[in-house]
């Protein structure tokens, strides 16, 4: 059954968020080196040449660019658009959530 724009469910939306989110987790970090410079730009480049390949919906790719480009901490000086997808929220809170659960291994067997 194929649905129309106007038939688009919020449970398809929610799916699409989810499957954003996702992407977005596996492969934000694959260019670490500078995280607050063109670093950001190669993972992107990366996430919309290898996800499509995958069978990632197109949907969702402007939800991972942007949890690329503005989730990071090291990013908040940069520009940012005025209104950011509720997926970058989503993604920065659960980005630091896990930073802060790494140092705190860290901080235990130190």
């Amino acid at each position: 059954m194929r649905q129309s724009h106007s038939t688009i469910t919020p449970a398809v939306v929610r799916t699409t968020a989810r499957q954003a989110l996702a992407a977005a987790a596996y492969v934000h970090d694959l260019s670490r080196a500078a995280p607050a410079t063109a670093e950001k730009a190669r993972a992107v480049a990366f996430a919309e040449e290898i996800l499509p390949r995958v069978g990632f919906s197109a949907a969702g790719l402007p939800a991972v660019r942007a949890c690329i480009r503005y989730h990071s901490w090291s990013g908040r000086h940069q520009p940012q658009p005025a209104e950011l997808l509720p997926e970058v929220f989503i993604f920065r809170d659960a980005d630091r959530l896990d930073a802060l659960g790494a140092w705190g291994v860290v901080r235990t067997f130190a």
